[in-house]
């Protein structure tokens, strides 16, 4: 394999003695004799085929000129070769080996930042907690600790009940899922009516007070009116505490790609132990030399507190090392995670609704595989308004 490899790069040639010569065997080992190296010799009925190096292929013509017997080339090997082939085109293959190293380095940071799951809390906020850990567009991904930005985002924003962190690619997805707020207290003696908070085909109602102002089978808009708080009493016009559920069907459309290269980490179980110290508010690291040994890509794994006595707390917090690995993605793995994160949105996006159908559409834009899923489910959309 090796020996191949060297002649490659030196180049060869596989060449043909004159058909007309009648003693080959008798040339053949006069070229031998000669320690000109020839390799993979043939003989057919009338012709002698051998490979032999371009330097020595030299050499063996001007012996061979000595008995007046020709040589003919019929197949070149090589790097020589190659790049002969392409010196009048050398710029376009440099072009071509500056582009794939460009979009290598390129692949090393981040160039997005999506964020699902956020409703009150905005997309600013969030992106202004990680700016404070210098994360942002162009950050190297190496530089990047997971478990500190949802530290940092868990801690900044209160309202927040869980996250998730997930590098693909060049991209970094951040999931979180916000805590159920306390219900707007509404004074149940004020009038208010029942509004949509997004637009549908209505499917049922359930009024509990007030007047319906539309019925299954209409189509409404986000904030229209569907119960309204006036009342007809007999010859009297009431305003009430308007009350009640409006089930419609309503469409959703959400859209996730994979980037097919990947940067991925593997453990390779070698930790880093650190332990501090935490006396009445005064945290101390018991062994700071092993600091120095923590760069990335260690990640911390673990936090546990082992003593606790008259406020004075022991920490130990375990670092494991992780070796990053390029993965190429098949299609169909692509479109696989894109089916994962879709998933994830189903759980919290869609909660509290039912989902009546759902259409994938899979396709390829730009570097990425994209899926895009449509959903038709149904859903209460009766909004409480103060009049």
């Amino acid at each position: 394999m090796l020996l191949n490899l060297l002649r490659w790069f030196r180049g060869y040639v596989l060449f043909e003695i004159d058909e007309n010569l009648n003693n080959h065997e008798k040339i053949i080992s006069k070229i031998l004799k000669n320690n000109i190296i020839l390799w993979d010799l043939k003989k057919s009925e009338n012709n002698f085929y051998a490979k032999i190096s371009i330097t020595e292929y030299n050499i063996l013509n001007k012996f061979l000129y000595k008995f007046n017997i020709k040589t003919k080339i019929l197949k070149q090997h090589g790097w020589p070769f190659f790049i002969s082939k392409y010196k009048n085109r050398l710029g376009l293959l440099i072009g071509a080996i500056l582009y794939s190293l460009i979009l290598w380095v390129l692949s090393l940071y981040i160039w997005k930042i999506e964020i699902y799951g956020n409703e009150d809390i905005s997309r600013q906020e969030i992106i202004s907690v990680i700016k404070n850990l210098d994360i942002n567009y162009g950050t190297l991904k190496s530089k990047i600790n997971s478990y500190l930005i949802k530290q940092e985002i868990m801690s900044k924003l209160n309202n927040i009940s869980w996250i998730s962190i997930n590098i693909q690619g060049s991209r970094m997805e951040i999931l979180i899922k916000e805590k159920i707020k306390t219900p707007e207290i509404i004074n149940q003696d004020l009038p208010c009516d029942i509004i949509s908070k997004c637009e549908g085909h209505i499917e049922r109602i359930e009024n509990f007070n007030g007047t319906s102002l539309v019925k299954p089978g209409d189509s409404v808009t986000k904030n229209q009116i569907l119960i309204s708080s006036t009342v007809q009493n007999g010859d009297n016009i009431l305003q009430v505490h308007a009350d009640g559920r409006v089930f419609a069907k309503t469409k959703r459309v959400l859209y996730k790609k994979t980037n097919p290269s990947q940067i991925m980490t593997k453990n390779t179980g070698n930790t880093i132990k650190i332990y501090k110290i935490n006396i009445f508010n005064k945290e101390f690291i018991l062994n700071p030399w092993s600091l120095n040994k923590i760069n990335e890509p260690y990640k911390i794994t673990q936090n546990t507190k082992n003593l606790n006595i008259l406020n004075i707390i022991l920490t130990k917090n375990i670092y494991l090392l992780q070796e990053y690995e390029e993965k190429n993605l098949t299609e169909q793995e692509s479109y696989d995670n894109n089916i994962k994160n879709i998933i994830n949105y189903e759980i919290f996006g869609l909660k509290n609704t039912k989902i009546l159908s759902k259409k994938i559409e899979n396709y390829q834009e730009n570097n990425n595989y994209v899926t895009k899923i449509t959903y038709n489910i149904l859903e209460n959309i009766a909004k409480k308004q103060n009049l």
